[in-house]
């Protein structure tokens, strides 16, 4: 009738032998979080210019464990205890690895300036008191003032002031002149390396 009470239903239950939903996360799952983990780690590093001490990239918020995951995954490399790159092959990672910042010749080539000298060494700027750190297959020529640079390359001016400490005067000046013609410098800056490199150069200038 109308008011008999109703019968509650059991609580459905799979078949014997069925297959439940799986809770395990999939290859594809699994892929997916070490990407997520990886990126966490190359946006931090590529505010740094792809190259950064370990202690600046946990200070962004990416842990130890997630770092080394991304050594192990080869999303990044170790160049030195501490410090971590997306590359170890490059003379910015080379410089970085001996403990400056790619200069004079190198870091010239870089910016498009012509050079006469195409030795294979890697040319670093090092500063005043700090460590040069030795490693495997170093060619490094070790430039040094007390300025301090980040990671990467000198600017062309002071790439300039020390190629002059490797370059005869005439390497030199069609360095500056390749520099000067492809609008690298500005009249403060021809200014500026003249007041700093040796006489003979300056004249060039």
């Amino acid at each position: 009738s109308r008011h008999q009470r109703r019968t509650a239903l059991p609580p459905h239950r799979p078949p014997r032998g069925s297959l439940l939903p799986n809770k395990s996360p999939t290859p594809t799952r699994c892929r997916h979080q070490r990407q997520r983990m990886a990126m966490d780690v190359r946006h931090p590093l590529a505010r740094s210019r792809g190259i950064a001490y370990a202690r600046d990239l946990l200070s962004q918020g990416v842990s130890r464990h997630d770092l080394s995951r991304a050594v192990e995954t080869g999303t990044v490399v170790k160049l030195r205890s501490g410090l971590f790159a997306f590359e170890a092959d490059s003379n910015m990672a080379s410089a970085a690895r001996h403990g400056g910042t790619a200069t004079c010749v190198t870091a010239l080539r870089h910016y498009g300036v012509w050079v006469l000298y195409d030795g294979p060494e890697n040319h670093v700027h090092v500063p005043v008191g700090s460590r040069i750190h030795p490693h495997p297959e170093c060619s490094c020529v070790t430039h040094r003032t007390p300025i301090r640079r980040p990671f990467g390359f000198m600017p062309v001016r002071e790439a300039l002031v020390h190629a002059a400490q490797c370059l005869s005067s005439e390497a030199f000046f069609a360095a500056f002149e390749s520099a000067w013609f492809q609008r690298l410098l500005s009249r403060s800056e021809r200014a500026w390396i003249r007041s700093n490199v040796p006489r003979r150069f300056a004249e060039l200038v």
